[in-house]
């Protein structure tokens, strides 16, 4: 635990620029790769039935913070409508690095000090709503709700709330398409 805390600390100290110099040469998904289209396991709005959420209503986009609308939101309800729009894959590509996201996941999201965001593997759980919450409120505030880990990495730094430095809803749904083009598991586990 002292190690990974020295870890975000120093990770920290250098910035998002110099952290990302160092982890981003050769890797894919850099800020020189474009986002490019979803992947095979990415549902899209071209082909629906990818995803067993289909038939989920989405969000509207508020333009609010992403605090006020974890606040206002019943457990449960919150849907990305940006998934596999590649416009907004692209963007949210551009916020995921421009909040220092890749400075812990890594610049092709496959882990850091914390975990790969690429994998089957889901800490508090994959569903839009867990995660809207998880990077709205951290793990801390995540855990403060009530919810558990059900999944286990083996780096796992807790995720620090980023409600209040991503500036809206809209960004923080096209960051999580960002997150869902990268996805590389099985596609039986999508539930997005």
């Amino acid at each position: 635990m002292v190690t990974r805390t020295i870890a975000f600390l120093f990770m920290c100290t250098l910035g998002a620029s110099s952290v990302w110099a160092l982890e981003s040469s050769n890797v894919p998904g850099t800020a020189n790769e474009a986002a490019g289209p979803a992947n095979v396991h990415q549902p899209s709005l071209a082909d629906p039935t990818k995803s067993p959420s289909v038939s989920a209503p989405v969000s509207p986009v508020t333009g609010k913070a992403p605090t006020d609308v974890a606040a206002d939101a019943p457990k449960g309800t919150i849907h990305n409508p940006y998934t596999g729009q590649a416009d907004k894959i692209a963007a949210g590509k551009l916020a995921f690095q421009g909040n220092s996201c890749n400075g812990c996941h890594g610049g092709g999201g496959g882990g850091g000090i914390c975990p790969s965001i690429k994998n089957d593997t889901w800490v508090y759980g994959s569903d839009d709503d867990t995660l809207f919450r998880l990077i709205t409120l951290g793990s801390a505030g995540l855990q403060g709700m009530g919810y558990q880990r059900i999944g286990m990495e083996n780096v796992v730094a807790p995720m620090p709330p980023f409600g209040s430095i991503i500036k809206s809803d809209d960004e923080l749904f096209k960051i999580m398409a960002f997150i869902r083009s990268l996805y590389s598991g099985g596609a039986s586990r999508i539930n997005w």
